[in-house]
């Protein structure tokens, strides 16, 4: 069975998906696309800071929910994802937004694969070619 470097680099990259990957699959149970992010966040290196203060919670208030903003704190520039609802925020510096984009584009190039896969197992409808090339079945 002949198959190109490309489909072979495919499936390698199932294969070596990243040690962050590993952890969200154990984590598989995150039921929605929030838990999803905060899982991918953690994995990422991000750490998770709560709100005790009014003070604290009032500047949390003022990121959008749950969606990545920037924040510069001591001339030092930080990644934040905060959750409203649980007074937390999920904070990371310019490292771990970059793991974090890496396990994007290693989820995304997964489901790319799976996709392309399903599209090859289910292109061939031709049944009779088929049935004519092994007449006696499989």
């Amino acid at each position: 069975m002949v198959v190109s470097i490309q489909v072979m680099k495919q499936i390698m990259l199932i294969f070596t998906t990243s040690a962050v990957a590993l952890v969200l699959l154990a984590a598989g149970c995150a039921t929605s696309r929030v838990q999803q992010t905060e899982t991918t966040l953690t994995a990422s290196g991000f750490k998770t800071v709560s709100s005790f203060t009014p003070e604290q919670q009032r500047l949390l208030n003022t990121l959008p929910a749950h969606k990545l903003s920037t924040v510069k704190r001591k001339d030092q520039l930080y990644y934040v994802y905060p959750d409203h609802v649980r007074h937390v925020a999920y904070v990371g510096t310019k490292d771990n937004y970059q793991t974090y984009l890496n396990v994007l584009q290693d989820q995304q190039a997964i489901r790319d694969t799976r996709a392309e896969v399903e599209v090859r197992v289910t292109g061939f409808d031709d049944n009779m070619a088929w049935d004519a090339a092994w007449p006696g079945g499989w």
